[in-house]
């Protein structure tokens, strides 16, 4: 990687600070003098819209308060046993918060809180709409996903797991409950909804990701990579919506 042209990550300097100095520094390639460039360009998301509510949950999400739901994600590829499936339902009836259990309606007024696992994109979501998570990771690089979340970004709660594996009822119960109403809760909404505010920074004209996808599409012009569109091309003020 190091003798790429340039690595572009889905970020922004608010989000990883410390990461992407050490990346910028070369700390990762001790034994070259000119590390690649870093590109932080994000959060790119992909925009909501289109749904059909052929299940009636928008209907029901129109009718609740704002932020009072907990809305629980775990990514195309999230498959849990019957046990686990069972502690989950119990954990959240115990929790005595309103819930909804589905793939997409994250961007919802009535979505307070996120039981995700810690999927990238879907990390980018909740930051985008300021919403604390409670950290349930699966599989591959979300284990790491999740302590960055909970020890240094602090936008999220941990889940602990039996030896078995089993994130047990109680243990859910009270996270969802921590997370929606309690004083920790309330910091962590605190802590995202300014990270939230820096993501909109980042991507806005000037700043970070502004700039890095300005210095990204010149490295292009000058590798002669995008020799089909015209010098005229708007490209920065459509990448953003």
């Amino acid at each position: 990687m190091s003798e790429c042209n340039g690595i572009i990550l889905n970020t922004f300097n608010a989000l990883e600070g410390k990461t992407i100095k050490a990346l910028q520094e070369g700390s990762c390639f001790p034994d070259e003098s000119n590390p690649a460039p870093i590109f932080c360009i994000g959060p790119v998301m992909s925009l909501p819209g289109g749904e059909k509510d052929e299940n009636g949950c928008l209907s029901w999400l129109e009718s609740q308060p704002s932020q009072s739901v907990v809305l629980l994600s775990f990514g195309s590829l999230g498959r849990f046993s019957k046990t686990q499936l069972t502690h989950i339902a119990i954990g959240l009836e115990k929790s005595e918060q309103r819930f909804l259990w589905v793939v997409k309606v994250l961007s919802h007024d009535s979505v307070g809180g996120f039981v995700t696992h810690c999927g990238w994109n879907s990390v980018l979501e909740a930051i985008g709409e300021g919403f604390p998570m409670v950290a349930w990771p699966l599989y591959a690089e979300q284990h790491l996903n999740k302590i960055a979340l909970v020890k240094e970004m602090k936008i999220a709660l941990a889940l602990k797991e039996t030896e078995n594996g089993i994130v047990s009822a109680t243990e859910l119960g009270d996270r969802v409950k921590e997370l929606m109403d309690s004083e920790k809760g309330r910091e962590i909404r605190e802590t995202v909804l300014k990270m939230k505010e820096s993501s909109v920074e980042a991507r806005s004209e000037g700043g970070s990701s502004y700039v890095d996808l300005n210095r990204l599409t010149l490295l292009w012009k000058e590798k002669d990579h995008l020799s089909l569109l015209s010098p005229n091309t708007p490209l920065l003020s459509n990448f953003y919506g």
